[in-house]
């Protein structure tokens, strides 16, 4: 029973192939859904979740220019909130397997709400990733991603790790 289910997975992922390679092409779109979160039990005791939405052009075979927005909540003594929107080029690498690992730059606007005072600063930083597509449309995404801006005067350095799914079009 293993060899055979072992085997229609197989065979799965070599049909499914060519769903990758078709997704990533010139005039393509695609928009994605993300979290993650860090629970942090130490001196800083603090709790972030991180919630996205990107939509995405290929603008040329394998390279997508995209902007996404995405919220961080910070909870510890009193609650933070940061909103970013974010620019982007991510350049898929094409490997004709339903795994496409991908790398990109990114720019970024980030407004900070700390409850009693706010600030707004430009960010830059960048992100690797992997898109596991299970079908022609539909993929699951694993990503890091580093964004360095200043809040309140004070350097900022974030480091996610987001989970997530994307439709193409």
């Amino acid at each position: 029973m293993k060899r055979v289910l072992l085997t229609l997975v197989l065979l799965g992922l070599l049909c499914s192939s060519a769903f990758a390679v078709e997704a990533i092409k010139e005039g393509r779109g695609k928009i994605s859904v993300s979290g993650s979160a860090q629970f942090q039990r130490n001196d800083a005791d603090v709790d972030q979740v991180i919630l996205a939405v990107e939509v995405g052009y290929f603008v040329i075979d394998d390279l997508e220019v995209a902007v996404k927005v995405w919220g961080m909540i910070f909870e510890n003594a009193s609650t933070a909130t940061l909103i970013s929107g974010i620019l982007s080029a991510k350049y898929h690498i094409d490997t004709e397997s339903p795994v496409v690992p991908y790398v990109g730059p990114q720019i970024a606007l980030v407004y900070a709400d700390f409850g009693t005072d706010d600030d707004t600063e430009f960010g830059w930083g960048g992100f690797i990733g992997l898109d596991f597509f299970v079908t022609e449309n539909v993929a699951l995404f694993l990503e890091y991603n580093l964004l360095l801006t200043e809040v309140m005067g004070e350097g900022f350095t974030q480091h996610a790790l987001n989970f997530g799914m994307s439709l193409f079009w």
